[in-house]
């Protein structure tokens, strides 16, 4: 089942039996969420700030090939920061980051939906965002659905870190 080096099937096993109760957790929690956009919106009238959070937080749910990677960093016990604001003077966040080593994983969802990141204005974002890291420092490591199309693949993101920290470590 493994194809990665230091991975054995005591973790795999590990990494599966947290992903089950968490994804039937977040399955649980996502149709409460939709109930209580429905909820809201039964009342009709004008949107409140209220109304607007639900269905953002019901309706635009991130898909869970992100969240995959964190489940794994998480299994291996290696410690990382999610959504980390590595520049004070700008917005810009690493969907995952090791600081102490200043590795970055980033997550390109939508590749295929015409997401966001391949749309003019967020590539250039991305662009600005990746080129600003490089020069704080930052050593960038990208993935897309593509690369979540392998079984495993979570894995093979947190081996590239492990090799990127060795690097650094010496």
């Amino acid at each position: 089942m493994s194809r990665f080096p230091g991975w054995n099937m005591q973790a795999i096993a590990k990494l599966q039996l947290k992903q089950s109760g968490s994804d039937e957790k977040a399955a649980i929690a996502l149709k409460e969420k939709r109930a209580r956009a429905r909820n809201l919106l039964k009342g009709g009238g004008k949107h409140s700030p209220q109304l607007n959070k639900a269905l953002t937080d019901a309706l635009n749910k991130k898909t869970g090939n992100a969240d995959k990677i964190g489940q794994a960093l998480c299994s291996m016990q290696i410690p990382h920061k999610k959504e980390f604001q590595f520049d004070p003077k700008r917005k810009f966040r690493f969907d995952y980051a090791f600081p102490d080593h200043k590795i970055a994983v980033e997550y390109e969802g939508g590749v295929y939906k015409g997401g966001r990141h391949t749309r003019t204005k967020g590539y250039a974002r991305d662009a600005q965002k990746y080129n600003l890291a490089v020069k704080l420092g930052w050593k960038v490591l990208r993935y897309t659905a593509v690369d979540a199309e392998i079984e495993n693949w979570e894995y093979k993101v947190v081996l590239d870190v492990q090799k990127e920290m060795e690097k650094i470590n010496g």
